[in-house]
């Protein structure tokens, strides 16, 4: 009975470590099979039909001037890491890495990137955030480029961008949440005098 009872906690934690690494595999498959269809869909897509944004161009533009871990006072994200504020995406699953290192290691230097397995999760949350809100489907580069950082760090970027499309004669609700007419929308209009004039209206 003692030795049963002994091995009692070694099966829980096996238990647990195996659920978790079945998690973690899931997760790093539909982390890879999100970015290879994103991939292949705009090399694949270009012959055919009307060119569509690149997801690695404005991918690769966000990652230049992120940066890494930060946590500046009176600043409106709070926390942040590649960009994506604790604030306002506290269910991110790269938080539970990075408060693993905070409760081993202590509080990261500014500018900190941690393991491969938190950079996972980081283009897994880009390429939901593009996918999901339909920014894949804008055929302008500069414009998907602007507005998808524009999405990411001001909370009210996209009521903005309804804002500016309704002074071109739409009549978008002002939900904050962007929809297929507003991408139809944004691939109809001139993509420089929008441009111009969302940039004069943003507000991080």
């Amino acid at each position: 009975m003692n030795q049963d009872r002994t091995e009692e906690p070694k099966l829980f934690l096996y238990a647990q470590y195996r659920s978790d690494g079945i998690y973690l595999m899931k997760k790093i498959f539909t982390i890879v099979f999100l970015f290879i269809w994103t991939s292949v869909n705009e090399a694949i897509l270009k012959p055919t039909f009307k060119q569509r944004a690149s997801f690695l161009n404005a991918y690769e533009m966000i990652k230049s001037y992120e940066g890494g871990y930060a946590n500046i006072t009176n600043d409106i994200g709070e926390e942040t890491y590649c960009g994506i504020s604790r604030k306002f995406f506290k269910d991110w699953d790269g938080w539970y890495h990075i408060d693993e290192y905070k409760r081993t290691k202590g509080i990261p230097e500014w500018n900190h990137y941690f393991n491969d397995i938190t950079e996972w999760y980081v283009i897994e949350f880009y390429v939901e955030l593009w996918v999901k809100e339909g920014f894949f489907d804008l055929e302008n580069q500069e414009v998907a480029n602007y507005l998808f950082d524009f999405r990411i760090h001001s909370v009210i970027g996209v009521r903005i961008i309804q804002q500016q499309l309704n002074e071109y004669g739409y009549h978008f609700e002002l939900n904050n949440q962007m929809n297929p007419a507003m991408v139809m929308a944004l691939n109809k209009i001139d993509s420089k005098v929008f441009l111009k004039s969302i940039m004069e209206k943003r507000i991080d």
